[in-house]
This record gives structure tokens, C-alpha cells and sequence, in this order.
């Protein structure tokens, strides 16, 4: 055997190795990833759960109270309405185009005399654009019994629940579809706030998060009615409140 016949053996073992523990490494982390969502969405599993328990519990008993660490209530309720949560400190997002423009010069450029310069040729430019998120406002969000309420310093919403036509729920927010509006208009709540509900002498707390904002919404559109599942695993709502 040849020191290169060597070498090149050497080469093609190490490049194999290599693959070999870079595939390894590739696949581990895919599991890790695999794993923890599936860990996030149990999580969520079980927060939408208790706050659908306890919000179904709130719309429906007769000895509650609430706290929504909000200060004053910012919306005026009407006979027979009742608020189901109440989040200060939540930001208003909308999705904006950004375009942005580049130029570029093509030709020769001579020197008249010193410091002055006369470019030739012809100028090109191009662009390209993209979809962010930006912040609109800040103000507290109302759900109620009939409604969804948004109170900001320049912006107000107030849609009935018949007009939310779908909810997204993501990592830090949830987008809304409203009824007769083409884009959805998205909200983040505050991690910090925090709601208290005394049902029957016993008090829950809740965070302020995308899964209880959905839950929320979704629990206030049924009146307090708990989901059932069918047998094919299919959640639907009762005929009955418990």
C-alpha cells in the first residue's frame, strides 16, 4: 500500500465519521426540538383546560367575584352583560408592508476639475418588500358575555363575538379575524398581569397569556356552555350549562 492509497483511505474514514456523528447530532437535536413541543403543547393542553373550567365556572355561577388588577373598569357594561377578563398593559400589532429601495449607478465618471465630477451612464433601482409586525397601541382588553373590547390610547375596538370569525394563536400573541375586515389584527398580552376569580369562595389565578386570551374568547362565544367530546374525538358544545 502506497502512502497515498494511505491517505486517501484516511480521508474517506474521517469524512465517514464525521457524517456519521454530524447525522447523529442532526438527528438528536431534531428529537429535542420534537420533544419540547410536544411538552409545550401539553402544556397548553392543560392551561386551555383550567381556563376553560374556570372561566365556564365564572359566566355561569351566581356567587363570584373578580379582580382584574386593572384600576378603574374601562368599559361600560350593559344590562345583563358580564365581564369575563380584563387585561391591562396588552399591545395592539398589525401586519405592515415594508418596502425597501436600492440604487445603483452604471457608467464612466470624469473629473471636470478638482472636486467636481461628471457622472455618465444610467442609474438602476431595485426593491423588495416584507410583512413585519408593529406596534399600533397599548390599552386594556375587555372580554365580555357579548362583546370584545379594545380601550388604547389612540385606538378603540369594540366588535360583538358573532363578528370574530377565527382566533391564531401564537408563540406571544393571537390574530383575530373580524367580519368584514381583510387582514387580521393581532394582540399581546401582558405576562405580568395576572386575574383572580373567586368562584364560590375559591379562587383561581391566571396568567394573561395567547391560550387563555383564546380561551377566553372562545368560552364568552359559547356563554359559559363547556365543550363535550364526541366519540370520534370531535369537540362540539353541550345542549346544557352543568
Amino acid at each position: 500500500m502506497t502512502i497515498e492509497t494511505f491517505f486517501t483511505i484516511a480521508l474517506l474514514i474521517v469524512l465517514i465519521v464525521a457524517f456519521v456523528v454530524g447525522k447523529r447530532a442532526k438527528d438528536n437535536k431534531e428529537r429535542q426540538v420534537q420533544r419540547q413541543a410536544e411538552v409545550d403543547a401539553g402544556q397548553q393542553a392543560k392551561e386551555a383546560e383550567e381556563a376553560e373550567r374556570v372561566l365556564s365556572a365564572f359566566l355561569t355561577a351566581t356567587k363570584i367575584s373578580y379582580t382584574p388588577n386593572a384600576g378603574d373598569f374601562p368599559l361600560n357594561l350593559t344590562a345583563g352583560e358580564r365581564a369575563l377578563a380584563v387585561l391591562p398593559r396588552t399591545t395592539l400589532l398589525e401586519l405592515t408592508t415594508v418596502r425597501k429601495t436600492s440604487g445603483s449607478w452604471g457608467g464612466p465618471t470624469i473629473r471636470i476639475y478638482k472636486g467636481i465630477y461628471y457622472r455618465m451612464g444610467t442609474s438602476q433601482r431595485t426593491g423588495e418588500s416584507h410583512t413585519e409586525l408593529r406596534k399600533v397601541d397599548e390599552g386594556t382588553l375587555v372580554i365580555t358575555s357579548e362583546r370584545f373590547a379594545f380601550m388604547g390610547r389612540v385606538s378603540t375596538i369594540s366588535v360583538r363575538l358573532s363578528k370574530i370569525i377565527g382566533v391564531s394563536v401564537y408563540a406571544d400573541a393571537v390574530g383575530l379575524h373580524f367580519e368584514g375586515k381583510d387582514k387580521p389584527t393581532y394582540f399581546q398580552p401582558s405576562s405580568a398581569v395576572t386575574l383572580t376569580y373567586t368562584i364560590d369562595g375559591k379562587v383561581h389565578e391566571m396568567t394573561a397569556n395567547p391560550v387563555f386570551l383564546k380561551t377566553a374568547i372562545d368560552v364568552a362565544r359559547r356563554g359559559g356552555v363547556p365543550r363535550v367530546e364526541h366519540s370520534d374525538g370531535a369537540p362540539s358544545v353541550s345542549d346544557k350549562a352543568p
